[in-house]
């Protein structure tokens, strides 16, 4: 009979996570993970790292390898991707609050804060005239002066993610739907998906079909580099199988798994499936590959499922996994030991160097050296839950995206 009140003393204490909390944690709870937090400025002086779980911006040194500020915001705030216009002025994404904030990472403060429109998710600046273009999850593209005078507004499809301004085009890229569209003169003119992989008509029982673009951002040479998954769209099978019939442990298996795919400047496509990377958010291309964010939580994963399990920066290997065509991937960064911990975003300096953002303890890693930022520990058991990959390369948020 004593069992009983002591189990619901742990589940309090484990539910509420309390005390230790960073004091800016949203008071519903950090919102779930969404990738692609970090930018480093071209001049390689500073990494600014949006920080939704603690309502928060942190601006870096690079050169002095410490964090200079942190910009507390609100609660509905939800901080998001960075971009950066031609004279090296930082924009952030305020996703709730369909804001974009500019700052001074100089003064690590907040210039000016500009209203575009209701779900703000993408941004990128326009070479060709320097304006700054924003992607709406409505299905907004919006254009604006780094000062925060909107342009002009052009209505396209709806669930925009991200946003590239390159090879004299507009790449816009569709979350769930993992479908880029090519934006010429305030139009849509091509429309590019991964290839669907499998075919029933010829005998193949596995048809795997290209969902959620966590990220897209410029390709080197031109195009974009689309992080996003592939889901299995036939039938998964019975109870009766004796197998999994939704999470396998490999990429054969899963009803879900990462994926990788290039779309260069003529709109030709490569895509690379990933082994057992689970929930990669983010991507960029570097010397050594691609590198992704993978940001599942480990769990009860992290020692006896670390061959189906893996998180945290990784690189895209050439070699392919023993389960199938899927490519195998490595830590990132070996010098520094195991890390079985979400990395949420990825970037890297123009000298090649590759930063990476992990969540909680809430860090910077370049190289082999780690940089703290300004952050209290983020304990909530619903949103650690939702996120676990739980040994099988699949996580609840893989195919509840954002919940």
């Amino acid at each position: 009979m004593r069992l009983l009140p002591m189990l619901s003393i742990a589940a309090l204490v484990v539910s509420t996570g309390c005390t230790q909390n960073d004091a800016n944690v949203p008071e519903h709870g950090p919102p779930p993970i969404a990738g692609g937090t970090l930018h480093v400025t071209r001049d390689g002086h500073w990494a600014i790292a949006s920080d939704p779980a603690r309502a928060a911006i942190h601006v870096v040194d690079l050169e002095r390898g410490t964090q200079t500020a942190r910009i507390d915001l609100g609660p509905q705030d939800e901080p998001g991707r960075v971009g950066e216009d031609l004279a090296g002025g930082v924009h952030v994404v305020l996703r709730r609050a369909g804001v974009i904030a500019s700052i001074d990472p100089a003064s690590g403060r907040v210039t000016h804060r500009t209203t575009v429109c209701a779900a703000p998710r993408g941004i990128d600046v326009d070479p060709a005239d320097g304006n700054l273009v924003v992607a709406c999850a409505e299905g907004q593209l919006v254009r604006l002066t780094p000062a925060g005078d909107i342009v002009r507004r052009v209505t396209l499809d709806h669930d925009l993610r991200d946003v590239v301004a390159q090879d004299g085009r507009i790449y816009v890229s569709r979350f769930r739907s993992a479908e880029v569209l090519v934006v010429e003169e305030d139009r849509v003119v091509e429309r590019v998906r991964p290839a669907v992989e499998g075919d029933p008509s010829v005998g193949t029982d596995v048809v795997r079909e290209p969902t959620v673009a966590w990220r897209m951002r410029a390709r080197e040479g031109g195009g974009v580099l689309l992080v996003h998954q592939q889901s299995i769209s036939t039938q998964l099978g019975s109870l009766a199988f004796p197998g999994a019939v939704y999470y396998g442990g490999d990429c054969l298996t899963g009803v879900v798994r990462s994926a990788v795919t290039e779309v260069r400047p003529d709109l030709s496509t490569t895509t690379l499936a990933l082994e057992s990377t689970s929930l990669a958010v983010d991507g960029v291309q570097g010397a050594s590959g691609v590198v992704v964010a993978a940001a599942s939580e480990p769990g009860v994963a992290l020692d006896d499922w670390s061959f189906v399990q893996r998180n945290g920066a990784r690189v895209v290997l050439p070699s392919t996994s023993f389960s199938g065509d899927c490519r195998n991937t490595e830590d990132a960064f070996p010098a520094l030991g195991a890390r079985p911990r979400a990395a949420t975003a990825v970037d890297r300096t123009p000298d090649g160097r590759l930063v990476a953002q992990y969540r909680d303890p809430a860090e910077l890693v370049i190289g082999d050296e780690v940089i703290a930022l300004d952050g209290g520990q983020v304990l909530d058991f619903g949103h650690a839950l939702f996120h676990e990959g739980a040994g099988t390369g699949v996580t609840c948020a893989s195919c509840h995206p954002e919940g």
